[in-house]
């Protein structure tokens, strides 16, 4: 038996779905369930019942679920104890580059610091544990607690060179669930929208008159470009510290 084994059977238990499971940890949903065959077979237990709606834990899969939150919450005890190691802090790629710019990341060296896009996080999250969390998506978890609610400053920008913007292509980033991918599509009506996966690439191209965006407002402050929005926006971003920190 493994500690993985462990982290699938509370996911398939608080979701009541290897289908469910599967997704959230970025398995197929065959190696879910032999894995929870595996733990059955190991104890000689049915620890769930399967059904046309799902699925539903037996009383001795309730104890098994209490049984396997101890068992990961007291790994990472330990692992704390024995091992002198960093900060470990999961973050949205854009949301790194905009607090690096503002200097609100003071902690570079002294934390080991992960970066996936926004329709990684919660799927990462899952995987392994981390002291802290940086997201614009909010969290369903029992593991974590939202601690801080912060904001980002963001418009749609131009190049100042650029007179007449009504054929520039609008850019997004292909991350679906990127905040400003979905503030763009519904802010403007565009004939022409263009898809990248990466934030200095987009700024790169606006800067050059070829396109405009919805970009933080502190990744293009040296820049020569025009904020076209009369109002600045506000993206809400969230800051989660895992339970067992505090």
């Amino acid at each position: 038996m493994k500690i993985n084994d462990l982290v699938i059977y509370i996911k398939v238990y608080e979701t009541n779905s290897m289908n469910k499971a599967a997704q959230s940890l970025g398995y197929a949903q065959s190696n879910i369930s032999q894995r929870i065959q595996f733990l059955e077979n190991y104890f000689n237990q049915t620890f769930f019942i399967r059904g046309r709606s799902g699925i539903n834990p037996t009383k001795n899969g309730d104890i098994f679920y209490e049984y396997s939150k101890t068992i990961i919450n007291e790994t990472d005890k330990l692992n704390n104890m024995f091992v002198s190691r960093k900060k470990s802090i999961l973050c949205s790629e854009l949301l790194f580059n905009v607090m690096y710019k503002k200097k609100s990341l003071n902690e570079l060296s002294e934390a080991n610091i992960k970066l996936v896009n926004s329709s990684y996080i919660n799927i990462e999250s899952t995987r392994n544990n981390y002291d802290e969390i940086l997201t614009f998506n909010k969290l369903n978890t029992k593991y974590y607690k939202l601690t801080t609610i912060s904001s980002m400053n963001v418009g749609m920008y131009k190049s100042n060179m650029v007179q007449d913007d009504t054929e520039l292509p609008l850019l997004v980033n292909t991350d679906i669930k990127c905040p400003l991918r979905e503030i763009s599509l519904n802010l403007k009506t565009i004939p022409q929208i263009v898809e990248l996966d990466s934030l200095d690439a987009i700024i790169n191209i606006v800067k050059n008159g070829e396109g405009m965006a919805l970009l933080p407002k502190e990744s293009v402050l040296d820049l020569p470009l025009v904020n076209t929005l009369k109002q600045i926006k506000a993206v809400p971003f969230y800051k989660y510290n895992h339970l067992s920190n505090m």
